[in-house]
């Protein structure tokens, strides 16, 4: 299966946010707060995925049933990262700036899941039967 250009595009940008939002953040994991499973599940969980997106998106991984797992597994961390820290966010006391940024970063993190996997499930509903590569 060959995905198309628009669906690697969108793997890599999701990769690459992923490092944008979270790569400043994985000092966290080497602090006091290396203990907490939260920590490690949104910090590196994030950047797991980050790199498996970016991989299905230069091409280092081929096969489709793979890629739209991938893409979803995206799609899936940065709902559950995303809700858990908005709703921390919007009920503890912060400025609403800091509210307002992290809100942000969770509609980009999920509008980019959305489209990665709507254009990896297009790419793999277009591959012709049988077809992997």
């Amino acid at each position: 299966m060959t995905l198309t250009t628009t669906a690697r595009l969108a793997l890599v940008a999701a990769g690459i946010w992923q490092f944008v939002s979270w790569g400043g953040r994985i000092s966290l994991l080497t602090d006091v707060e290396t203990a907490d499973p939260w920590n490690w599940f949104r910090i590196g969980g994030s950047l797991a995925v980050g790199v498996a997106v970016l991989a299905v998106g230069i091409g280092l991984v081929r096969r489709h049933p793979v890629a739209l797992t991938i893409a979803w597994a995206y799609l899936a961390v940065g709902l559950v990262t995303w809700s858990r820290s908005l709703f921390n966010v919007w009920t503890e006391p912060n400025t609403l700036g800091f509210r307002l940024v992290h809100t942000a970063l969770a509609l980009a993190t999920w509008l980019l899941g959305v489209v990665a996997v709507a254009v990896v499930r297009r790419s793999v509903d277009r591959a012709p039967v049988g077809a992997s590569g």
